[in-house]
């Protein structure tokens, strides 16, 4: 698995846990998404007091994902492959975060 983040760091971090269910995230996705072979990408925001006020929305391209309260998390079952995450619609280069994962992988942001 590559993970990379170009840019000024989002309220996202890299987190080595698995034992999580995910914002709104029913546990059976989750689990149906690992059992066909589809890899999982948490995303998990802190609850520090230095950490903005404000709830950063993440997007795959133009796709909203979902919106990281501080302390919450989700789980985006995703076929192989790279995949783009941004805080905005319509990203810069220097404004993105991206993943290589394979058929099973699970990665964390």
């Amino acid at each position: 698995m590559k993970a990379r983040w170009r840019g000024p760091a989002l309220a996202i971090l890299v987190l080595f846990s698995t034992g999580l269910t995910g914002l709104g995230q029913d546990p059976a996705t989750a689990e149906a998404g690992a059992r066909t072979g589809d890899a999982l990408i948490y995303f998990y925001r802190t609850s520090s007091f230095t950490d903005s006020f404000l709830n950063p929305t993440i997007y795959s391209g133009p796709r909203r994902l979902a919106r990281l309260e501080k302390d919450q998390f989700f789980v985006l079952p995703v076929s192989a492959g790279t995949h783009y995450f941004s805080w905005t619609d319509t990203p810069e280069d220097d404004e993105q975060a991206w993943v290589t994962v394979s058929r099973g992988e699970l990665a964390f942001f």
